[in-house]
């Protein structure tokens, strides 16, 4: 019995080191790490943007990964990419930027398990909810003297402060304080402070202490 187990498990090994070695050295399409193109910056090939070493001389998926391999870098970008002005670059290499982030976190799942937990109607009341944050933050701040520049029917707040460097010198006073936390965006050619109520669990006492956190942070600039 013992010596089935370890034939078998030696079987497996020898079947798991054919595969590796496969999908490192093997043959896919025309040549993966193809010696004609290694170290030459002159040679058309596609690759993985997962893993640069995967080389091939025409279309196809990368053995390693699953993904497709691609000749120009730009143009995955601009297919896989969730870009929006309130998304600062991180300035680093990011995931979005070489694969579908939308699917990464699978987001599906988090819709799911709303609509068990709370409910159609549950649901429904939590968009009021957000909706109706919203708009006294909005009210507040338009009553205060501030320009809304959005036409507040969810649950996002955009608001400026005047000239785009002073929306900006607020929007870095409002995060510093910690409170809450405001982003920078662009709309209609004008910085802006985005507001998005987006929690269940933000209550009246929080968006009263938001805004005078907001108010507070336009007044010392």
């Amino acid at each position: 019995m013992q010596r089935t187990t370890l034939f078998v498990i030696g079987i497996f090994a020898i079947i798991l080191l054919a595969v590796a070695g496969y999908i490192v050295w093997g043959p896919h399409g025309s040549g993966v790490r193809d010696a004609a193109t290694e170290g030459s910056s002159t040679v058309d090939y596609y690759t993985c943007p997962m893993h640069p070493s995967v080389r091939s001389d025409r279309p196809g998926i990368c053995p390693v990964c699953g993904m497709a391999l691609v000749k120009d870098g730009s143009a995955l970008q601009a297919a896989m990419a969730m870009t929006a002005a309130y998304l600062p670059s991180s300035g680093v290499r990011d995931p979005m930027h070489y694969s579908p982030d939308g699917s990464r976190r699978a987001r599906a799942v988090d819709v799911w398990a709303a609509f068990q937990h709370l409910g159609r109607h549950g649901v429904a009341a939590l968009v009021e909810q957000c909706c109706r944050h919203a708009a006294r933050i909005a009210a507040a701040l338009r009553d205060a003297g501030h320009q809304v520049l959005n036409d507040v029917e969810l649950n996002q707040v955009l608001v400026a402060f005047g000239d785009d460097a002073r929306t900006n010198r607020i929007i870095a006073a409002v995060q510093a304080a910690g409170v809450c936390w405001c982003g920078g965006t662009r709309w209609q050619g004008r910085d802006a402070m985005r507001i998005s109520v987006s929690s269940w669990a933000t209550t009246d006492a929080d968006v009263d202490q938001s805004v005078t956190s907001i108010l507070k942070a336009a007044a010392s600039q």
